[in-house]
């Protein structure tokens, strides 16, 4: 979105929808045509995906479509860049296993589906693959691009999470897991089979907590891990005792490090851009006022924040730590049983509070109004992504936008 280099002033007066309705819906009940619109979208996206799995045959006859037990072609016609075909090559020559560090929106998922398609068409023509994704919607963004771009029947790609409970069969080569369901099952469903499996764990940094990392128990061949982050939960290795100090991990040293490989390439925003991949982008950082009362509550949380922050610092275990690091040690101190799991927790919620009280600062909600108005008024058919830390906040600011008549 075009950006605007004016300095935002403080806004004159509070949002109104902040006044005195806690507890109003966040958006407005649905009139009557909304309804038989969202309606009519529901039917078409239903008999969009249901005739997507059958083809009619050239009498007219609607007949299913045969699962591909052949080659796959999953990349299409797409040409793998020259990044994408060189770390395709140190994958394979590097044992089948790693963890690729590459920008968002450089194609890692492009990458992915080429080693995927390399691997079953030269070496492991009986491969099952599991793609373990954080979240639903990404879940479905695999799932599409698996059955759209990569050519392949919906009966040969099933999904595990996100209210799917499918599993590996002979049809069934690739199955798509959420984070949560994966680290429940995938384990035991991997143990039955007797063909190569090849683990990809796409945004494999958020892989590495306690729970979540049962999935690395998956029974497996190959492993490939994906994340512009990789290193984000690579902090710390519990220490054997109470006062002893903790340990910083590299990388290699983390559980993701440990179970999918070490980072086997790397490409950044810098190296993108001068290649062509991404765009040029301006970044502008607006500093915005905090309401009195807003101010007040921050600073009252500051000085809590800084009391046992000092409290913290204090034990052997967490000299010389702060920031980041010390809130990443603290989750763990107050998952455990210590003396000092009670001011750890306090001092994770502290922190997150002291968040949160920026994310919903009512100055924001004005300079949102203000940079969308004024990136329209300079071009009429610009499209704008706003992006927001708190689900509750973006749907606060779809309805006041509405409202506003954007």
């Amino acid at each position: 979105m075009p950006t605007s280099k004016k300095r935002i002033p403080k806004p004159a007066g509070n949002i109104s929808s902040n006044n005195g309705a806690a507890n109003a819906s966040l958006c407005p009940p649905l009139t009557g045509k909304e309804q038989v619109l969202r309606q009519q979208l529901n039917i078409l996206a239903y008999w969009s995906e249901k005739t997507a799995q059958t083809a009619p045959d050239s009498n007219g006859t609607v007949i299913a479509e045969p699962p591909s037990h052949g080659r796959w072609s999953l990349t299409g016609k797409l040409g793998l860049r020259d990044w994408q075909q060189e770390c395709a090559d140190k994958w394979f020559a590097g044992g089948k296993r790693g963890v690729v560090k590459v920008v968002t929106g450089a194609g890692k998922t492009v990458l992915a589906l080429a080693i995927m398609e390399r691997l079953r068409n030269t070496e492991a023509p009986e491969l099952r693959v599991a793609i373990v994704v954080p979240t639903m919607v990404l879940q479905e963004q695999w799932y599409e691009l698996l059955t759209d771009m990569g050519g392949l029947p919906p009966s040969e790609v099933g999904r595990l999470g996100g209210g799917y409970q499918e599993d590996f069969s002979e049809d069934r080569n690739i199955l798509v897991c959420v984070l949560n369901s994966a680290a429940q099952k995938l384990p035991k469903m991997a143990a039955d089979l007797s063909v190569p499996l090849l683990l990809v764990v796409d945004e494999c940094h958020r892989a590495g907590a306690v729970q979540m990392s049962q999935i690395f128990q998956t029974k497996r061949t190959y492993n490939l891990g994906l994340s512009a982050t990789p290193e984000r939960d690579a902090e710390f290795v519990d220490a054997d005792e109470e006062d002893a100090p903790a340990k910083l991990e590299t990388f290699d040293e983390s559980v993701v490090g440990r179970e999918l490989g070490p980072i086997i390439y790397e490409l950044d925003y810098r190296q993108a851009i001068d290649a062509g991949i991404l765009a040029r982008f301006e970044i502008e950082h607006f500093g915005l006022p905090l309401e009195p009362e807003e101010r007040a509550e921050y600073d009252k949380v500051s000085r809590e924040i800084t009391e046992l922050r000092r409290a913290l610092q204090g034990h052997p275990s967490m000299r010389g730590m702060d920031g980041g690091m010390l809130v990443g040690y603290a989750r763990k101190v107050a998952r455990g049983g210590s003396g000092l799991a009670a001011q750890a927790a306090q001092y994770v919620y502290l922190t997150a509070r002291r968040k949160r009280l920026v994310y919903e600062a009512k100055a924001r909600t004005e300079a949102v109004c203000r940079l969308v108005g004024e990136a329209l008024e300079s071009n009429s058919d610009a499209r704008i992504l706003v992006f927001h830390e708190s689900i509750s906040e973006v749907m606060r600011l779809f309805r006041i936008l509405r409202e506003r008549g954007f």
